[in-house]
């Protein structure tokens, strides 16, 4: 039998790993922004010297570099780099956490259709839930959207208990009922 209660655990884990991806990816982005408006133009440090041998450190100072400077453009390339290094893998980083975000929203159709099978083919909206270990709206969205595929009906004389039964429920059609196009089965 399969183990129900993972389903939940599965995409509260899926969540928390899509928030800490994607905090992860805007704060590389953000600190790589920072640290290339915070550079400012491109300079040189100039050290003074008093004579030879002692170095003034009260007159040493930093000189912007001039436009026509050769190594002008080096700098500039160097800053630009860092920052697109840091872009990229701050949205590399984003990329990853919208993934585990979307799969978290997937919606557990088949360990519905699993549970159905091995209840009978009767299931309530709180057996799903507890069950499922999962939002009662997620529960319910995912009921619905089998009820769009002509798998699962509400069953309408016990309207408040919230029951749904799957006709079908001894040969569920498992791996091809949520994975088939609509079109197949509204042609069916």
């Amino acid at each position: 039998m399969k183990d129900f209660g993972k389903v939940g655990k599965r995409l509260r884990q899926s969540r928390i790993s899509a928030i800490f991806f994607a905090g992860l990816g805007i704060v590389l982005s953000v600190s790589g922004i920072a640290r290339y408006w915070d550079h400012g133009p491109p300079s040189r440090y100039v050290e003074v010297w008093q004579d030879r041998y002692t170095l003034d450190r009260n007159a040493s100072h930093y000189e912007a570099i001039p436009r026509d400077d050769p190594s002008y453009l080096d700098i500039v390339r160097g800053r630009e780099s860092e920052l697109m290094y840091f872009l990229l893998w701050g949205s590399g980083f984003t990329a990853v956490g919208a993934l585990f975000y979307w799969r978290s929203r997937k919606l557990p159709g088949k360990e519905i259709l699993l549970l159905a099978e091995s209840r009978g083919g009767l299931l309530t909206l709180p057996e799903v839930s507890t069950t499922l270990d999962i939002d009662p709206g997620l529960a319910a969205s995912a009921l619905k959207e089998l009820q769009k595929l002509h798998i699962a009906c509400p069953r309408w004389q016990e309207l408040r208990k919230n029951l749904w039964e799957f006709p079908d429920y001894m040969t569920l059609p498992i791996a091809e009922s949520v994975t088939t196009p609509i079109f197949l089965i509204l042609l069916w």
